[in-house]
């Protein structure tokens, strides 16, 4: 909804208030008013992913919360129910935005019509689409999705469809103020505000990139412990999020905070959003061969667990599922021969056929799998990842350094360098720089096993367990920084 209600206020003519209007279809379509009954037949509802209707939408309400003695809210707790939920609030979700939409349209005296027609428009139409668009988009899923959402923003900043405008009249100058208040301003501010503060800032440089660029960043700070702290995450709308959001950021580090990496892995963000050409039932498995997430924009498996056996390749998060299914396979002699499973990659695997709700599946099995296996117990996580949809909109500090991932990104790009030299017998001015490294790689291999020791102790609580793998974390974090230095200082062409 958040994405939804951004774009529609950037790109709609009709002056859509963000949320305000959302609420305002939302209530219609609890309600079913009469303005609903006027969406529904104008054929609005027909831009939606999936074709609803008045009883459709009326029988999965009443579904979702009803119980014998009256409707009650406790029935959002069952499981049984809970993929009916899911489904039903995406949908009221996304009508909400098109029906404030609707009602904005006729509030200024346009035709039914043509409110219809604003309404479908007014984000992505998932039914606008050709022959090919179609047929393609069987195979590989929200491929015309991302063809639109690159032709909506075009279309919105610049009318390129209707005949008979001069260049100057095509442009419309109104969609780019919306977009630089909506989307600019917001970023920025957002972006100063941790960058001011020293310990929101040690928080927010440790922050994947990929977050950074599809979220607004809110830090939470706790000043006694700031591993306690919180991130907020806030999304972003698609492309138009990264052209007037993600790339101000990245320019402002670059311009005022001389950061050389600001426009690190900016083609690979582009490229995310770029409409997909492999057919998505293919993504995870080469994925899982190359040991690369095109999501995430890092590896899978981190170098330093590269040469583990593949059923000790985990970490903190890795589900017991995964970790199960790892060993399982490893040991049954004819899938053995098929590949190495990693329990990392088993993960990666599930979640990117299954999504969100799949992980949430994974993480509930948790428990079952540990009293099959006798599996020690995990690090105690933070109530904000573990509680599902709050989850979602967090997230925790020094998770996944980006720090760490940076420096072994350096470490493979200065040892290719160095080993190509040798191979060649020609001496590489990065030598010294690459024994630093290593030394450092080392170090910090050793502290993954020590990790590794306190995730599989018996005889540590959750609590201490946590306590003691944030202590190593924060180690590991200063030694990739200090890598970094050292390649900024002498390797940095």
């Amino acid at each position: 909804m958040i994405r939804d209600a951004v774009s529609a206020a950037i790109y709609s003519d009709n002056g859509f208030i963000p949320f305000y209007d959302n609420f305002r279809g939302l209530m219609s379509v609890i309600g079913q008013d009469e303005t609903f009954m006027k969406f529904m037949q104008s054929g609005a509802a027909q831009s939606v992913i999936a074709n609803l209707d008045r009883n459709y939408l009326r029988e999965n309400f009443y579904k979702m919360l009803k119980k014998k003695g009256g409707l009650k809210l406790t029935s959002f707790l069952n499981p049984r129910n809970a993929l009916d939920v899911l489904t039903t609030m995406a949908e009221y979700s996304e009508l909400s935005t098109r029906l404030g939409e609707f009602k904005r349209a006729l509030e200024k005296g346009k035709s039914l019509e043509q409110a219809a027609l604003e309404a479908r428009d007014v984000t992505l139409d998932f039914h606008r689409w050709g022959t090919f668009g179609k047929t393609a988009n069987q195979y590989v899923a929200f491929m015309n999705a991302g063809i639109q959402g690159i032709d909506k923003m075009l279309r919105s900043f610049y009318d390129y469809l209707t005949p008979g405008r001069t260049p100057s009249g095509r442009v419309n100058p109104a969609a780019f103020k919306r977009a630089l208040l909506f989307i600019t301003v917001p970023s920025i501010v957002t972006m100063i505000a941790n960058l001011a503060d020293p310990e929101r800032r040690d928080i927010y440089e440790e922050i994947p990139q990929w977050q950074k660029d599809l979220f607004w960043i809110y830090i939470k700070k706790n000043p006694k412990d700031l591993k306690k702290s919180t991130i907020i995450r806030i999304p972003k709308p698609f492309e138009v999020g990264i052209i007037f959001g993600s790339l101000p950021e990245r320019f402002v580090q670059w311009m005022f905070l001389n950061d050389r990496d600001a426009f690190r892995k900016l083609g690979d963000t582009f490229f995310n959003f770029a409409p997909g050409v492999l057919p998505t039932a293919m993504v995870p498995i080469i994925e899982w061969m190359t040991n690369y997430s095109f999501f995430r924009e890092r590896r899978i498996v981190p170098m330093a667990e590269e040469k583990l056996p593949a059923e000790q390749q985990s970490g903190p998060y890795t589900t017991e599922t995964a970790k199960a299914l790892a060993i399982l396979l490893e040991n049954t002699p004819v899938v053995r021969s098929m590949a190495e499973f990693s329990p990392r990659k088993i993960d990666n695997l599930l979640i990117s056929y299954t999504g969100g709700l799949g992980q949430y599946v994974l993480t509930a099995l948790d428990a079952p799998v540990k009293m099959l296996t006798g599996s020690p117990q995990r690090p105690l996580p933070r109530v904000i990842e573990a509680t599902p949809g709050v989850k979602g909109l967090t997230y925790t500090p020094y998770t996944s350094p980006e720090s760490i991932q940076r420096f072994y990104d350096v470490l493979d790009e200065v040892s290719k360098e160095v080993l190509g030299k040798r191979g060649m017998r020609q001496h590489s001015r990065l030598e010294p720089l690459y024994k630093e490294l290593t030394k450092i790689n080392t170090d910090l291999g050793k502290l993954r096993k020590r990790i590794k020791m306190i995730q599989y102790a018996k005889n540590m609580s959750r609590e201490e367990k946590r306590k003691q793998i944030d202590i190593i974390n924060q180690r590991m974090i200063r030694l990739a920084r200090r890598g970094l230095q050292y390649y900024d200082k002498y390797g940095r062409r």
